[in-house]
């Protein structure tokens, strides 16, 4: 894998998963020096939480209680996924963004049925590529359907194809490419005021690195 997004998601994952061991060894280290009673001299450490006060009285005690800081900062490395009712997502750790994909619904120009919405037969669904491929147009040039980080992603004419859903409705299938990244995306044809409109269902990383 060459894409930097994608390794950044993977470090961040693995990186808790070190944390998440290292408080779970802290707490079984702990414990056994806890009841081995090392340490049992009061050495004067305290915590102090709002109104709750603990003395600390051995060193497995002082050792399980980093498991909470352990635990915390697993937390806070943790990637979160975040996805919109449009397909977008995003990913973040520790409070700062790792990547956000976006879609934007796009609407054909020329009038259309429901039966071309359902794309039931080949003729149906070639004709629905074809009016995707013509509702991504603005004054010949593709509109900016698609970001990655901001970044705006070209959609592929060639890579575009039509299928049928879980529930027998079209789906409209592609990959876009940007220089952060490729994506593939998912959108689903609709009749809106006569016209063929596609809605957004997902858009997500596909692995590989930025085009070139």
């Amino acid at each position: 894998m060459n894409d930097p997004i994608g390794l950044t998601i993977i470090a961040k994952f693995v990186l808790a998963l070190f944390l998440i061991a290292g408080g779970i060894l802290a707490l079984i280290f702990g414990k056994d020096l806890y009841l081995q009673g090392v340490g049992l001299k009061h050495d004067g450490s305290i915590i102090n939480v709002k109104k709750v006060k603990a003395s600390l009285k051995t060193v497995g005690s002082v050792v399980m209680g980093t498991s909470v800081a352990w635990g915390f900062l697993a937390y806070l490395e943790s990637p979160v996924l975040k996805k919109s009712n449009t397909g977008s997502i995003s990913i973040a750790s520790g409070g700062s963004s790792i990547v956000q994909l976006s879609a934007a619904k796009v609407h054909s120009s020329e009038p259309a049925s429901e039966t071309d919405a359902r794309g039931s037969t080949p003729a149906d669904q070639n004709a629905l590529k074809e009016a995707f491929a013509q509702a991504l147009q603005v004054d010949g040039s593709q509109k900016a359907v698609i970001r990655v980080n901001d970044a705006v992603a070209t959609i592929d004419p060639k890579s575009i194809y039509v299928t049928s859903g879980p529930d027998d409705s079209a789906l409209v299938i592609g990959k876009a490419s940007s220089p952060k990244g490729e994506v593939d995306f998912t959108f689903k044809p609709a009749l809106e005021g006569g016209k063929l409109a596609f809605e957004p269902k997902s858009v997500g990383l596909t692995g590989k690195g930025p085009s070139r």
